[in-house]
């Protein structure tokens, strides 16, 4: 039988944590949710440092850190990973990016797998659609 595919539903977006304006979205897979994302915007920009550092203390008191990704792409970016029983957690910052950029999301690992497969699925299929079959030589 087809796996059931992703469905997003997102927040109000007048949510306030950290000092930050938040955004919170949700992905669902079937019935059951598989993704929490959060983005905080700073009140003030001047402290996503400060948003930052509370961020990753907080995440660092609930969940085992795993490791820290620097990004490749963008100088000065970050992702903070994290992992309990059940759940990983990611904290995304890029502060030196104007609008600054922090972003946490956690998911339910057979459900991120999952997510994260259908979404290569839907990109695969628009690159077909655009560029044609792929040809093995």
């Amino acid at each position: 039988a087809p796996k059931p595919g992703i469905s997003t539903c997102g927040s109000s977006p007048g949510i306030t944590m950290f000092d930050s304006k938040a955004s919170v979205y949700f992905e669902f897979l079937g019935n059951q949710m598989a993704f929490v994302g959060v983005n905080f915007s700073p009140v003030t920009p001047s402290s996503a440092a400060l948003v930052a550092a509370a961020l990753e203390a907080k995440l660092r008191g609930k969940y085992q850190f795993s490791g820290r990704e620097e990004s490749l792409d963008m100088p000065g970016a970050y992702a903070l990973h994290f992992t309990s029983t059940a759940t990983i957690a990611r904290l995304w910052v890029n502060i030196a990016a104007e609008p600054k950029i922090i972003s946490f999301s956690i998911a339910n690992p057979a459900g991120e797998a999952e997510r994260k497969r259908q979404v290569a699925g839907r990109i695969e299929s628009r690159e077909r659609a655009a560029f044609g079959p792929v040809k093995n030589p």
